[in-house]
């Protein structure tokens, strides 16, 4: 169902306002998160196999990985948020930080792909956050190149006031505080940590705490550590006049020539040229 954010109007932003359909919408997986506000009625849904049904004021928040589908919705009125998970890692890295639920669950969402997680918070006629969710919806009918910027600032804002205000949300899954702790501590020393450090940091040996990571995230230790400095290194490309040189020291290589090959091995291009995309597609972001 990645098509359904191609589709959408502002397609190339980082998050993307649409009303959620009334019909039947088969089990389908995203690429992006997916969060569901129930203006009025009630939705009829299955995630991850568990039947659920969200009524007037539920925000329902959905990993990219997360399995689910809609059987009903008479007369409902819901909105969609779709948000690329460069919105987090990139741009609201704030919300990554906090020791609440939400901030554990959308770093264990980001960097395990089989999570089985989702988050429900029930606010009810809450007018302060329907009021909020309208203005996003109403700012994506302007489509000019700020409306991405707003509206990302505007999630961000939305989502802390859930966190602050709304503390009694519903997990699927018990966040793993293991998890949250590896994660935030790469998050923190991603420039210098190496796997023996993080097993003594767990108290752990080193075999174990490799064999841990691997069953936790589906990967080794190193590729975890590429994915979080890889998503660093895009924040400052894309946001920051550090020289490519600059950023390869902070992302803790020591040889430059290193940093760049891994780069180009995944990106297919240079640290120059995806900067230099970049700017240009921020640049032409403007409706013909």
């Amino acid at each position: 169902m990645e098509d359904t954010y191609k589709a959408a109007p502002g397609a190339d932003f980082n998050v993307v306002l649409v009303r959620q359909p009334r019909l039947e919408i088969p089990e389908h997986t995203h690429t992006f998160f997916e969060i569901l506000y129930i203006l009025s009625g009630t939705s009829a849904q299955s995630v991850n196999g568990n039947p659920e049904t969200f009524c007037e004021g539920d925000f329902c928040i959905l990993p990219p990985s997360s399995r689910h589908l809609q059987t009903s919705f008479p007369e409902g009125v819901a909105v969609k948020i779709m948000v690329r998970p460069s919105a987090f890692t990139d741009i609201c890295t704030g919300l990554l930080k906090g020791q609440d639920m939400l901030s554990r669950f959308l770093l264990d969402s980001i960097y395990n792909e089989n999570s089985e997680q989702y988050l429900v918070f029930r606010t009810g006629q809450d007018p302060e956050i329907r009021g909020q969710v309208l203005d996003m919806f109403q700012e994506m009918f302007s489509l000019d190149v700020y409306t991405d910027r707003i509206v990302t600032g505007m999630l961000m804002t939305l989502l802390t006031k859930l966190s602050r205000n709304w503390p009694a949300a519903v997990e699927s899954v018990p966040v793993r505080n293991v998890d949250h702790e590896i994660l935030t501590y790469l998050q923190e020393n991603y420039s210098t940590i190496t796997l023996e450090e993080l097993a003594r940091h767990l108290h752990y040996t080193v075999p174990y705490c490799s064999r841990y990571v691997k069953k936790l995230f589906g990967c080794t230790f190193s590729q975890l550590l590429n994915q979080i400095r890889f998503q660093k290194a895009h924040l400052f490309l894309k946001n920051s006049s550090l020289t490519v040189n600059q950023i390869s020291k902070m992302l803790g290589y020591e040889n430059p020539e290193n940093f760049m090959r891994a780069f180009k091995k995944i990106h297919k291009m240079t640290p120059s040229q995806y900067r230099e995309l970049y700017h240009g597609k921020a640049g032409g972001n403007q409706p013909s």
